[in-house]
């Protein structure tokens, strides 16, 4: 039923303000709503305990963050239309928008490839949907090199009440994962706050960090990543961009549009690099000099040639211990390398595309174009448009 556009419209924001990601959606429903306007809110934390008041203030639209299967059964009851931001419960099936949270995952693995690790590790939910999804693309990457796996643990979190701590009694045995983990690893942690209770294992156990254990975490916020020691590296997620759709949906709902799409998953952002991840682990000393050669050169105009000239090899060398190495070719780890860069710039900058392409050394738009469309399946255009909102 349609609303009358005469009276603003009650939007409960259940999304909580100890996650950073969670804070970053936030923004993005306020500059939706201020775009709008007519909109009075109410925000608290996504707890079932707020049902009660919650159906008592008789809301005309609910955004939450939704981890809690009792919340999520008491906004089923309630008679306004729901919108998710988390890929967390199977049972939900209120519209979500989310990150591509497989495609993060595949980001993941892309990036510790090109570092040249051979042995790489997973932590995160089993249950947690956007977990799960997370893990598949960082398998589906690891593994269709032929010959290398991933060695996963996993342990139940979700946010809780504050004076809690999940993951105290799972301490131990993560102890033990660690430890086990053949040297050097990457491990990839479906969220910041994982990866910092990684790295204060790794303190316990006396483990290098980026030496023995690379860590990268998702979600980039801030604090948990400076918190940790060394910082942490992480993929930044669309969060702003994620509240924005998900207010947009939700506006529509509450006019009584039908959705086309009750679904919708962004692409991640980009990495983050800190010193949690600054280490190469090649084994062959020509691939090892290639790989630092590209990252530290992404920003110049680069070809297989000129990086064969760098570390004294022919082309037909190079591929072949490139191939050996990793599993990959010298230009897929250029064009990642500098499709990465792109994304960062794309994100964090009003530069036109031009200007980037002139930046990270593409000769020209097109061509700029050309290279992250084959990566990332957007052009730089729509990318920076979808993740933004």
């Amino acid at each position: 039923m349609r609303l009358s556009t005469h009276r603003p419209k009650r939007v409960a924001v259940l999304l909580g303000h100890e996650l950073g990601y969670c804070r970053r959606v936030l923004s993005g429903v306020l500059r939706f709503a201020g775009e709008k306007g007519n909109w009075h809110f109410r925000d608290g934390p996504p707890d079932h305990e707020l049902l009660p008041a919650l159906a008592k203030w008789k809301p005309d639209g609910v955004i939450a963050h939704l981890y809690d299967r009792y919340l999520a059964g008491g906004l089923a009851r309630l008679d306004c239309p729901v919108v998710s931001t988390t890929d967390t419960l199977a049972s939900v099936e209120f519209p979500l928008v989310d990150v591509d949270n497989r495609e993060v995952g595949r980001e993941a693995a892309r990036y510790f490839l090109r570092q040249g690790f051979r042995h790489f590790g997973y932590f995160g939910s089993r249950t947690a949907r956007f977990s799960v999804a997370r893990e598949a693309g960082f398998r589906e990457v690891i593994e269709a090199t032929g010959h290398l796996t991933v060695e996963s643990h996993h342990a139940e979190f979700l946010p809780k009440p504050p004076g809690t701590d999940p993951w105290r009694a799972a301490g131990q045995r993560v102890d033990r994962w660690i430890t086990s983990l053949p040297k050097p690893v990457a491990v990839f942690c479906s969220n910041d706050l994982p990866a910092r209770r990684i790295s204060e294992s790794c303190m316990r156990c006396g483990i290098k960090v980026p030496g023995e254990i690379a860590l990268l975490g998702v979600d980039n916020d801030s604090s948990e990543c400076r918190l940790a020691t060394p910082h942490l590296s992480s993929i930044d997620t669309p969060a702003e961009g994620i509240g924005y759709e998900a207010a947009r949906i939700l506006s529509e709902l509450m006019d009584g549009v039908e959705l086309q799409k009750s679904r919708l998953f962004l692409p991640p952002l980009y990495i983050a690099t800190r010193s949690s991840t600054d280490h190469l682990a090649c084994t062959d000393p020509v691939v090892g000099k290639a790989l630092k050669y590209i990252r530290n050169r992404a920003d110049q105009a680069m070809n297989v040639e000129s990086v064969g000239r760098h570390v004294g090899v022919s082309r037909r060398q190079l591929e072949r211990l490139f191939r050996s190495e990793l599993n990959r070719t010298i230009l897929s780890v250029i064009h990642e390398t500098k499709t990465a860069m792109v994304r960062e710039l794309l994100v964090s900058t009003n530069l036109r595309i031009s200007e980037i392409a002139d930046r990270v050394g593409f000769s020209n738009a097109k061509r700029l174009h050309a290279v992250f469309r084959q990566q990332t399946g957007f052009s730089p255009d729509s990318y920076r448009k979808k993740v933004s909102g």
